[in-house]
Parts: structure tokens; sequence; C-alpha cells
């Protein structure tokens, strides 16, 4: 876990799935669906909603870099 200067922080888990296991189908349809939801509902909804996006987005693009 790292922390930056503006409050926000990331967690790193490369390790975590190897890339191979990813469904990336599923992982595009949750993408959406993340999406989706980022512009509806409550603040606290949106921004779950754009975390569940930005995991998905790597998760997606991660298997595109290693291809």
């Amino acid at each position: 876990m790292s922390m930056n200067i503006d409050g926000t922080c990331q967690v790193l888990a490369e390790e975590v799935v190897k890339v191979e296991d990813i469904d990336q189908a599923a992982a595009r349809t949750e993408l959406e669906a993340a999406q989706r939801a980022a512009v509806e509902g409550s603040d606290l909804a949106k921004a779950e909603a754009l975390i569940r996006a930005e995991v998905m987005f790597s998760s997606s693009a991660q298997y595109l870099v290693c291809e």
C-alpha cells in the first residue's frame, strides 16, 4: 500500500492472481457495469463504482500489456 500526499492510496497486488487467470469477458462486463453505476446513486455509491471501474480497467489493461 502506498499513501499519496493528496490522501489517495494505491494498493499494489501484482502477485495476487496470474494474468492468464483473469476472465477478460467478466472484467469487461464488470467494468461496464461499474461505469454505469458511477453516474447514478449517492456520492458513496458513485465513489465505490469508480473504484470498481478502476480495478476492472487495470485488470483488462494489464492483460493487454502482457499478451
